[in-house]
């Protein structure tokens, strides 16, 4: 199942936030979603890595 920009809360937050129009909404939202994904998988490594480091 593909991750779904729209079920973000920090997302929906920022759109309330910036009131951007519809189209603008749609670009800005699969750039910031994109961070979001991007950051989640840099710490969840990061977590892996600190874990394997512990047990070595």
């Amino acid at each position: 199942m593909a991750w779904d920009y729209r079920d973000s809360f920090e997302i929906n937050y920022l759109f309330k936030f910036l009131n951007r129009s519809s189209f603008d909404d749609f670009i800005f939202n699969c750039y910031f979603s994109s961070l979001v994904f991007l950051f989640k998988i840099f710490a969840n490594l990061k977590e892996l890595h600190n874990e394997t480091e512990i047990r070595a």
